[in-house]
C-alpha cells in the first residue's frame, strides 16, 4: 500500500491549497509535492480530501491510502 500525507492549507482569500507527497517532511516543510493544487472557496474539505484520493488511486493504482496531517504533522 502507498502511503499519501496531505495537508490543507487555507489561504486569506478563502480558498485552499492542497500538498500531497509519500514524503511527510515534505509535506510539512516544503519541497516538491507529488500533488499541488488550490481550490475555490466553494470546495470543503471533505471534497478536496476525495478528489485527491481519486487522483492519486488513478495515477498510482487502487492500492493508496491518503492521511491528512496538520502542520506540525499531527493526523487529523
Amino acid at each position: 500500500m502507498k502511503v499519501f500525507y496531505v495537508r490543507l492549507e487555507t489561504l486569506i482569500n478563502g480558498h485552499t491549497r492542497r500538498y500531497a507527497s509519500t514524503d511527510k517532511k515534505i509535506v510539512m516543510h516544503g519541497g516538491y509535492p507529488v500533488h499541488f493544487e488550490i481550490y475555490g472557496i466553494k470546495r470543503n474539505d471533505q471534497f478536496i480530501l476525495g478528489h485527491t484520493l481519486t487522483v492519486l488511486k488513478e495515477r498510482y493504482g487502487q492500492d493508496v491510502q491518503v492521511v491528512q496531517i496538520d502542520k506540525d504533522g499531527n493526523k487529523v
